[in-house]
């Protein structure tokens, strides 16, 4: 039976995310942080709201799609994944670099593909000073 893989990775390294970076939460949640995610396991279901970052969602079959600021609650299957990237990567967000990441690479894994993105990020002449964020949860 499928079910949720979830990683999340933070630069400059650092032993735990800001509390208002991403939240796993309830659909009624306040909504105080960059992302709120609110997985349904039983019913194999997503509903993901982004205020100030980029959110994407990968299908099994490597189609990326670009989900309003708050999403309908999606139906998931193996080998689909949501992507969230913060805000503080905006320099690489505001083109298509991360879809195109998204699409071509698939690790099969959520801690292998948020390690990988957060890396590409930070090549991509990451300003000093700021940190940014990648949440993946994968169904596996």
């Amino acid at each position: 039976m499928p079910a949720f893989s979830i990683a999340q990775h933070i630069y400059p390294n650092a032993l735990t995310l800001p509390e208002n970076l991403f939240k796993l939460s309830a659909p009624t949640a306040a909504r105080e942080a960059e992302f709120y995610l609110h997985l349904d396991a039983t019913a194999l279901t997503l509903r993901a709201w982004a205020q100030t970052g980029w959110h994407y969602f990968r299908l099994a079959d490597g189609t990326v799609k670009l989900p309003p600021a708050e999403t309908d609650v999606l139906a998931c299957e193996a080998g689909d994944t949501y992507i969230a990237v913060s805000s503080g990567a905006r320099h690489f967000t505001d083109s298509p670099t991360v879809a195109r990441f998204i699409h071509l690479r698939d690790y099969f894994n959520a801690d292998k593909l948020a390690t990988a993105l957060l890396q590409h990020i930070v090549a991509q002449a990451t300003p000093a000073g700021v940190s940014c964020g990648v949440l993946v949860v994968e169904v596996r």
